[in-house]
C-alpha cells in the first residue's frame, strides 16, 4: 500500500494533482514518460486485490487495456513492443487461473463474460490485422506479436468452451498452451490475493 501511495504521489507532483493526473496515466502509451508508471500501478492494484471475483475484472480490464494500446499504436503507424504482449498474456492468464477460484454459479457466469471479453478482443485485432495488411505499420515483427496475441485469446476461449462441456468443474479444463492435456489449476491459499500460482493451467503463446 506504501508503494502504491508513493507512485500516485509521483504522478501528482508531476501534473500538479490535478483531475487530469489520473486520466494522463490511463491514457499513457507504450514508450511515453508515465507509461512505466502506469505498469507499476496495475501491478500494485492487482496484488493488493484479494476477492477473486474482482481479481479476474482488474486483470481482464488491464488485458483490454493492453488491446486497446496496440489499436493506438498500430494506427499511429507504430511498432508495438514485444512487452505488451507480454503483459496481456500475463494478464489473462492471472483471471484464468482465478475463476478457479469461484464457487458455482459465480464461476459460470464469469467464465461467460470472459469468453465474451476475449470474443470481442478477437474482433479488435481482426481490425488491426486489416489495417496491417493495409501496409500502414510496415513491420513483419509487429505482425507476429498480434497473431501470437490472437492464439492466446483463442486458446482460452477454447479451454473455457471444453470446461463447460465438461460439466464446469474447476480446473478440468485443459491447459490452452498444452494441445489438451493439461491438468487442473491452482489458487494461491485461500484464493485471495492477485499473486496466482502458475499451475499447469495457463494461456501460452509465443510471437514469431
Amino acid at each position: 500500500m506504501a508503494t502504491l501511495v508513493k507512485v500516485l504521489a509521483a504522478v501528482a507532483l508531476i501534473f500538479g494533482g490535478t483531475v487530469g493526473t489520473v486520466s494522463a496515466l490511463q491514457d499513457s502509451l507504450p514508450g511515453a514518460l508515465l507509461y512505466p508508471v502506469k505498469m507499476q500501478y496495475e501491478d500494485l492494484r492487482l496484488n493488493l486485490t484479494q476477492d477473486a471475483a474482482s481479481q479476474v475484472e482488474l486483470a481482464m480490464t488491464y488485458a483490454q487495456n493492453r488491446v486497446e494500446e496496440i489499436e493506438s499504436l498500430v494506427a499511429q503507424a507504430d511498432e508495438v513492443p514485444e512487452d505488451v504482449f507480454g503483459r496481456y498474456q500475463h494478464q489473462v492468464q492471472i483471471a484464468f487461473q482465478a475463476t478457479d477460484c469461484l464457487t458455482e454459479p459465480l464461476r459460470l457466469r464469469t467464465q461467460a463474460h470472459l469468453s465474451g471479453t476475449l470474443q470481442s478482443q478477437v474482433r479488435t485485432m481482426a481490425r488491426v490485422m486489416a489495417r496491417l495488411n493495409s501496409g500502414s505499420v510496415p513491420t513483419e515483427t509487429t505482425q507476429a506479436r498480434i497473431q501470437a496475441m490472437v492464439q492466446v485469446m483463442t486458446q482460452a476461449q477454447q479451454a473455457l468452451g471444453n470446461e463447460g462441456h465438461q460439466g464446469g468443474e474447476p480446473g478440468s479444463g485443459p491447459n490452452p498452451g498444452d494441445n489438451g492435456n493439461g491438468s487442473g489449476g491452482q489458487c494461491v491459499d485461500d484464493c485471495g490475493g492477485a499473486e496466482v500460482v502458475k499451475g499447469k493451467r495457463t494461456v501460452t503463446a509465443s510471437p514469431s
